[in-house]
């Protein structure tokens, strides 16, 4: 199940202050590990993305089969130290019910782990979403 497993990366030094680089380290992050699962030639990717007039996100994530139409995207959401609230994880949830082929939603962050309200909250709001 995918809502149950963890990915993590240690932070120290510039990671640890709050509001560094205005949440562009946490993207930057989560698309070097994106590249590193999927191979760094196959993805393509673009920040601080505007999904139509009332979708706004940090990352999308494109992979892309080198000899067929199949792709894998993933649309993402990015946090320094900052809990996500439950618009935040509803918004992505929305948005995902508009692709006919569901994209993989990510939720990043610098802190050590997600909160248990974080949890509980894309537990609630994902259930629909299948990937």
């Amino acid at each position: 199940d995918v809502l149950h497993q963890e990915h993590m990366a240690a932070t120290d030094g510039l990671f640890q202050i709050p509001d560094s680089a205005q949440g562009s380290i946490p993207v930057i992050v989560a698309l070097w590990r994106l590249n590193e699962v999927h191979g760094v030639t196959d993805g393509r990717w673009i920040t601080s993305v505007k999904l139509g007039p009332e979708f706004e996100v940090d990352y999308c994530w494109l992979g892309l089969s080198l000899f067929s139409t199949a792709y894998e995207l993933v649309i993402g959401e990015a946090r320094n130290f900052i809990d996500y609230s439950e618009r935040d994880v509803e918004k992505l949830a929305e948005l995902a019910d508009r692709f006919e082929e569901k994209p993989f939603l990510a939720f990043a962050t610098m802190k050590d782990r997600f909160g248990d309200n974080e949890i509980a909250r894309a537990h609630t709001n994902l259930r629909a979403v299948h990937r």
